[in-house]
């Protein structure tokens, strides 16, 4: 619960200065309802970036990852915890 609050008033602060650019976040800024949608959305990843930008007044998280083949993993979540995007590309 402090952690969600923690984040809460995080996100707030943030949101106020973010506009529409991509800013890059800690893993432990994430809200718990949006990690679990990455998490659940590609399991056994360890994310390489998370960054959070504000679409048409939604917070939308982006993660990055490379999966265990080498591929590029793309994964973005609402503020809601509604995934929006899943992109599982070709290894390099």
């Amino acid at each position: 619960m402090k952690r969600a609050l923690a984040a809460a008033a995080s996100i707030a602060l943030m949101s106020a200065s973010l506009a529409s650019a991509n800013t890059d976040i800690a893993i432990d800024d994430v809200p718990e309802n949006v990690l679990d949608t990455a998490i659940r959305t590609a399991p056994g990843v360890t994310f390489d970036r998370v960054s959070i930008e504000e679409e048409n007044g939604v917070l939308v998280y982006e993660f990055e990852a490379t999966d265990h083949a080498g591929r590029h993993i793309e994964i973005d979540v609402a503020e809601d915890g509604e995934l929006l995007v899943f992109t599982h590309g070709l290894s390099s």
